[in-house]
C-alpha cells in the first residue's frame, strides 16, 4: 500500500530537528512529530554544559581577583536565599541560550525547507498498516525514527517511589521554587552523577555521591581517582564501594540505608543512563515490548529506528539512521571510535580502550603512557596543573585509546578519535598542525616517550648505538 512520507520522526529533541532538515535535505518526504510547547523546554545537559562553565569562569576569576556579579555564592557561607537565587539567575541564562538555538531550528524554519511539521501528541498504530496517529491524522511512512526526549529510569530500590526522587530532568525544573534542596543525596557513580554533583556543590548545596563499586566504573581507574580527588577538593563527599539498601522519608527528609550506614538529605538525585522516552507512544502495539537498538540504531520492528538516548552522540547517531531508514542499512556506529566525555572541571575524556582491554588482546605489544599536565607550559601558565593523560599505544605506532583529563580535553580528543579511525600513528599526530603553546602539546612529549619504551625494548639496539658513539668518540676530531 502506497505511503505518504519516506520519514517520519517523532521528535522534541534537536538532534530530531537537525535529522529533519538532513533528510528533508536528501528530498526525502518527511515529517516531524513535536509535542506542544517544546521550544520553551531545557534540556538537562544543555543546563550541567552551563553551570560548568559558569564554574570554570569562578574558579579563574578566583585566581586573580574577587569575581563581582557572578551566579556562584560561596558555598562555605551562602544561604538558601543565595542558592535559589543563583540558581534561578543560571536556568534563566541557559533558558537564553536554548531560545537562541531553537530559533536557527524553529518550526518554521523546518517548515519552510520541505519539513511537515505537526504538533501535537501521537502514538502508533498496526491496523490496517503501521503507522502514527497525531491528533487524529493518521501518518503512514516507510521509516520511522524515534528521536524524542530522554527520560532517567528510576531504580529498583525499595522505598524510593515514596521519596519521590529526582533526576536531572526534573532538577531543571525547580527554579521556580522558593528554596532548593539544601543536601542533595545522588545515587551512583556514573558520569552525570559526578558532573551534576561537582555543579551542585559549586552553588552551594551539600551533595554526597553514593557509588555502589569504584567511582566512574568505565573510566580508567588513574583517571578516575585523580576525578574523585578533584571533586573531593571542591567539597563533594564521595563514598566509594557502598552498596544501598534501601531508601525512606522521615519527618521532612529522606534517609538512604548503605551499607550499614544511615545518609541523611532533603532529596535524593537519581542520575542512571538516560532513555528514549516511551510514555504514551503505543510501542507495545507495533511489537516492541521494550526498545532495544543495533548499532545500526534499528529496533526490532523492521521499519522502525531509534536513537540510543545518549545526548552526547544524539546527533552523530540520527545522522547514522537518517541514511540507513532512507536507504540500505549499510552504516553502523563505531563505539571504540566515539569520545565519551565526563563534564566535569576539568573534564575527563576518553575514546578507545584501557591499557588493561588493549594488553588482553595484544599482551607485551601494548604500551601505556602516562603523563602529569603539569609539564605543559601553557597548563602552567594558566595555573591548571591538576591532570593527567594516558595513551595506550601498539607497538606500530597505532593509538588504541586515549583517556584524559584536562581542561579543554574534549575539544581536542576528537582530534586522537579522527586519527585512530584513519589508522594514523602517534607520530604523525604528533607532528601534526598542532600548536606547541597548546594543551595538546603533551602528544608530543608522549611520542618521544612512546619511542623510548619502544627503544629499550630492544637490548641490542641500545648496545650497538653505544659502540657506535663510544667509536665516533675514539676518532681524531
Amino acid at each position: 500500500m502506497p505511503v505518504d512520507y519516506d520519514l517520519v520522526i517523532i521528535g522534541g529533541t534537536l538532534a530530531a530537528r537537525e535529522a529533519a532538515i538532513a533528510a528533508a535535505g536528501l528530498r526525502a518526504q518527511v515529517a516531524l512529530v513535536e509535542p506542544p510547547n517544546q521550544d520553551r523546554g531545557l534540556d538537562a545537559d544543555l543546563c550541567l554544559r552551563l553551570w560548568q562553565q559558569v564554574g570554570q569562569q569562578q574558579r579563574q576569576a578566583n585566581r586573580v581577583e574577587p569575581f563581582k556579579g557572578n551566579l556562584l555564592p560561596k558555598p562555605e557561607r551562602s544561604t538558601p536565599e543565595q542558592i535559589s537565587q543563583s540558581w534561578s539567575q543560571g536556568m534563566a541564562w541557559a533558558q537564553t541560550i536554548a531560545d537562541t538555538l531553537a530559533e536557527e531550528r524553529s518550526l518554521e524554519v523546518l517548515s519552510a525547507q520541505g519539513v511537515d511539521v505537526r504538533v501535537g501528541r501521537g502514538e502508533f498504530v498496526r491496523r490496517p498498516n503501521v503507522g502514527f496517529v497525531v491528533e487524529g491524522h493518521l501518518l503512514r511512512s516507510r521509516a520511522y525514527l524515534l528521536a524524542n526526549q530522554r527520560t532517567t529510569p528510576q531504580l529498583d530500590l525499595p522505598g524510593l517511589p515514596g521519596v519521590s526522587p529526582l533526576t536531572p530532568e526534573t532538577l531543571v525544573t525547580l527554579g521556580q521554587l522558593q528554596r532548593l534542596p539544601r543536601r542533595l543525596l545522588i545515587l551512583g557513580g556514573d558520569s552525570r552523577a559526578v558532573a551534576w554533583a561537582q555543579a551542585l556543590v559549586r552553588i552551594g548545596i551539600e551533595a554526597t555521591v553514593i557509588c555502589p563499586s569504584r567511582m566512574l566504573p568505565n573510566e580508567d581507574p588513574e583517571l578516575a581517582a585523580l576525578m574523585q580527588a578533584v571533586l573531593e577538593a571542591d567539597g563533594v563527599h564521595v563514598l566509594s564501594h557502598t552498596p544501598i539498601d534501601a531508601a525512606e522519608a522521615q519527618a521532612q527528609q529522606v534517609v538512604v540505608q548503605a551499607h550499614g550506614r544511615s545518609l541523611k538529605g532533603d532529596h535524593i538525585l537519581i542520575t542512571a543512563p538516560p532513555q528514549l522516552d516511551q510514555t504514551g507512544l503505543n510501542l507495545a502495539g507495533i511489537g516492541l515490548e521494550s526498545l532495544t537498538v543495533t548499532s545500526k540504531l534499528k529496533t526490532r520492528h523492521p521499519r522502525v529506528y531509534a536513537l540510543s538516548g545518549d545526548s552526547q552522540h544524539a546527533q552523530f547517531e540520527a545522522a547514522i539512521a537518517i541514511k540507513n531508514a532512507l536507504f540500505l542499512p549499510l552504516w553502523r556506529l563505531q563505539p571504540q571510535w566515539m569520545p565519551n566525555i565526563v563534564r566535569t572541571d576539568p573534564p575527563l575524556a576518553r575514546v578507545g580502550l584501557t591499557a588493561a582491554q588493549a594488553q588482553q588482546q595484544w599482551g607485551k605489544a601494548v604500551s601505556s603512557i602516562a603523563l602529569p599536565l603539569k609539564q605543559v607550559p601553557k597548563a602552567q601558565l594558566r595555573a591548571e596543573t591538576t591532570g593527567l593523560s594516558k595513551f595506550v599505544v601498539h607497538r606500530n605506532g597505532q593509538i588504541l585509546g586515549a583517556h584524559i583529563l584536562a581542561p579543554e580535553a574534549e575539544e581536542w580528543i576528537g582530534t586522537i578519535a579522527l586519527a585512530m579511525q584513519t589508522r594514523q600513528p602517534l607520530p604523525k599526530l604528533a607532528k601534526g598542525a598542532i600548536a606547541s603553546s597548546s594543551v595538546a602539546a603533551i602528544l608530543y612529549e608522549a611520542e618521544r616517550v612512546w619511542r623510548m619504551q619502544l627503544l629499550h625494548q630492544h637490548p641490542r639496539v641500545l648496545d650497538a648505538l653505544d659502540s657506535g658513539f663510544d667509536w665516533l668518540r675514539s676518532r681524531d676530531h
